[in-house]
């Protein structure tokens, strides 16, 4: 049965699926369809995360990690149903530089530039109180950027700064403030991170172009001069990467190896191994499930949407699983294929719905959960295979 790793049991609760063979082109406008909405104007929304309130979303809009162009950090509001740019705004690169009790990141790091071009996104609640999030950027440097995040439901915003915010800002009360970062070797491809509680990172290095070998999991801390290589995370073409709220164990994604691993932080070991095709960005859900979006299509046909012009939305077929790495049990949740939107590379759960981002889009998918008549599930995603 697919899913089984030698010595270590794995359940399925669905069957296996084949590749769709669908034919990868560019879609059509941005609109609904059926009881899926879209929103729209949005610039490849490759990786998302949720803020505590449950009201608001961070977006990454990504370009590419070769000659990346310009993207941004935007943010979606649930309850107004409103997109709008949050970082960069007019005055990027001219924020005045901190003080050293200040920053999060190397004293040597200046600000970003016009080039910043995000990729994977990770936050936390800091022990200081604070709300950070750490950005993997490609736009004219390799490095993770450090963001303080605001949020309030309150009428006044909290004082930032060193940045400038927008109308959509103050409606929504989120603010971001660059803190800092810290450069990466010219050698390190990163994809995905995520923040730790103490104010570090880890995230994930692909590998060296064009063959991805070699790749594996770094973390870092303020106090620590240079990042360090986990033990035993060595792969090709690494991917999305999460942590446990206690961060005790990390869940790392092996994109061409069809493979989530969870890793324990303490031992250095994989203490687990799920087969997922092409599995890229994950996230938690509300049972502390992993959400994983996963590619249905061959690697070929993930070339050829990364190859698609800018503003185009790739029809590259999706799925999302979630999986229970207690019981060791994985079960497909939700899958597209065609329009509204293909390439998924992240499910947000949130309220009654999965936010779903790509890596080739200029739209984000919203699926309202269905209840299931007769189901021993009281409700599920709706699934578009037609």
């Amino acid at each position: 049965m697919k899913g089984i790793v030698p010595g270590i049991a794995i359940t399925l609760l669905t069957a296996s699926f084949s590749n769709y063979g669908a034919e990868i082109k560019s879609l059509g406008a941005c609109q609904a369809k059926g009881v899926i909405q879209v929103v729209c104007d949005v610039k490849n929304p490759e990786d998302m995360v949720l803020l505590p309130s449950g009201k608001n979303i961070l977006v990454s809009q990504f370009d590419n990690v070769e000659n990346a162009a310009p993207g941004g950090l935007g943010l979606y509001q649930i309850d107004k149903k409103q997109f709008s740019q949050l970082f960069p705004l007019s005055g990027i690169g001219t924020e005045p530089q901190l003080a050293d009790d200040r920053r999060w990141g190397d004293k040597e790091c200046l600000p970003p530039t016009k080039q910043f071009s995000p990729h994977g996104i990770g936050f936390v609640k800091r022990t200081d109180g604070e709300s950070m999030l750490a950005v993997v950027n490609h736009g004219g440097r390799e490095s993770i950027e450090l963001f303080r995040v605001a949020e309030t439901e309150k009428t006044a915003i909290p004082e930032i700064t060193n940045t400038q915010p927008n109308k959509a800002a103050m409606e929504n009360q989120v603010q971001l403030e660059w803190r800092g970062c810290f450069h990466l070797d010219k050698d390190i491809y990163p994809n995905d991170v995520v923040a730790l509680k103490d104010g570090g990172v880890i995230y994930t290095h692909m590998g060296v172009p064009p063959e991805y070998k070699n790749g594996s999991v770094y973390e870092w801390h303020q106090a620590q001069k240079d990042p360090i290589m986990l033990p035993e995370t060595t792969g090709v073409l690494l991917n999305g990467i999460q942590i446990s709220p206690d961060e005790k164990l990390l869940y790392i994604n092996y994109y061409r190896k069809g493979l989530v691993q969870s890793y324990d932080r303490a031992t250095q070991k994989i203490t687990a191994k799920i087969e997922v095709p092409y599995p890229d960005n994950s996230s938690f859900n509300r049972k502390g499930h992993l959400l994983v979006a996963s590619h249905d299509g061959s690697f070929d046909d993930i070339q050829k949407c990364m190859k698609m012009a800018a503003g185009e939305t790739c029809a590259l077929p999706f799925s999302i699983y979630a999986i229970d790495f207690d019981k060791k049990v994985k079960r497909r949740i939700y899958a597209n294929k065609g329009e509204p939107m293909g390439a998924g590379t992240i499910a947000i759960e949130a309220g009654n719905s999965l936010y779903i981002g790509s890596f080739k889009s200029n739209r984000i998918m919203i699926v309202p959960r269905a209840k299931v008549p007769g189901g021993k599930n009281k409700s599920a995603f709706w699934h578009n295979k037609k």
